[in-house]
């Protein structure tokens, strides 16, 4: 997901923020996966161990504060671009706890 912001700075200089949120390819992790060796094979499921999904959010430049968001950014207006990736990161969890 990529999206544009409008920003502003300390100094009321207005520019614009890329926020790219990336889904990396779920996988399971087990410990089991871990004891055996390169010779041998093993099929796992979910129940042999835990399903992890890892996101990274980026958000670029590094300064300033969201002004003059639409409807569906609401969330996201008067938030630095620390507070903006973490709420994307919390927006998408929410969503994502819900199907589970």
């Amino acid at each position: 997901m990529i999206k544009e912001l409008s920003m502003k700075d300390q100094n009321d200089s207005h520019f614009s923020c890329v926020v790219q949120y990336i889904i990396f390819p779920s996988h399971i992790t087990t410990a089991s996966k871990e004891c055996l060796s390169d010779d041998e094979e093993l099929e796992l499921t979910e129940d042999d161990g835990e399903l992890q999904l890892i996101t990274e959010c980026w958000v670029e430049p590094q300064n300033g504060v969201s002004y003059d968001c639409n409807n569906r950014s609401k969330f996201l207006e008067g938030l630095d671009y620390k507070e903006i990736s973490q709420a994307v990161s919390y927006a998408f969890k929410r969503k994502v706890f819900l199907l589970l």
